[in-house]
């Protein structure tokens, strides 16, 4: 059986609209791919997050028992860090090798 001409295009449009349709979900769809592909590689390193946090609470304390030791930064040193007290060193280093440079070459 023959199809009439009016059949075929009534079919054709139908199709024009299904994928139309099919279409307009794409970007979600390439959402959905994205998270899952994220999953994905997110799931092996999920039993480390629980280490990641422990080692971080750790750094924390013993940057808080430093800055006990040491005093609060001191905010003329480039990136505020390091206080008074941790910059004398870098002093003194700096005063030495200054004063080796003046004097030559040891021997």
């Amino acid at each position: 059986m023959a199809q009439t001409e009016d059949q075929q295009l009534l079919q054709a449009h139908e199709a024009l609209a299904a994928r139309r349709a099919h279409e307009q979900d794409r970007p979600e769809h390439d959402l959905r791919a994205q998270r899952l592909a994220g999953a994905r590689r997110a799931e092996p390193v999920r039993s480390l997050l629980a280490g990641l946090a422990d080692a971080e609470a750790v750094a924390a304390q013993a940057r808080e028992a430093l800055t006990g030791l040491a005093g609060e930064p001191d905010a003329g040193l480039p990136g505020g860090q390091g206080g008074s007290v941790a910059a004398a060193p870098a002093v003194v280093v700096r005063r030495a090798g200054d004063s080796k440079r003046r004097r030559g070459p040891s021997r």
